[in-house]
């Protein structure tokens, strides 16, 4: 799912990291039970692939999310001073998995597949 809002929401601390000081923004929640059947920790860079791309991301176990699902912080990937910042879910979603009268990304329901990135 993207989109995840945090209560601390503002472009302008997507774009720059130091105002995420302390936070851990842009990171993939996981519930908990998903994490230890990936053998996921706390912190581990993880690779998120959907039928459209491919990222890696920083692992937040949370109790936030249900068994099944990820959540990941909608605006973020951006570049700041020549370095991304997050991940951008946008390249995430398939152009075709979207509502057929509108027209709207169905960017909260992408079917996935979660691995542990290699060290």
């Amino acid at each position: 799912m993207a989109g995840w809002h945090y209560d601390y929401n503002a472009n302008t601390m997507m774009r720059d990291p130091a105002w995420n000081r302390g936070r851990r923004a842009g990171c993939l929640a996981i519930h908990p039970r998903d994490a230890a059947d990936l053998n996921l920790a706390d912190g581990d860079v993880a690779r998120l692939i959907t039928r459209a791309g491919e990222v890696t991301v920083e692992v937040q176990i949370s109790k936030l999310t249900r068994p099944g699902m990820v959540l990941l912080p909608q605006g973020f990937g951006l570049d700041f001073e020549g370095k991304p910042v997050g991940v951008n879910v946008n390249i995430l979603t398939p152009a075709g998995h979207r509502d057929r009268i509108a027209g709207t990304p169905h960017h909260r329901r992408v079917p996935c597949r979660l691995e542990k990135a290699p060290s």
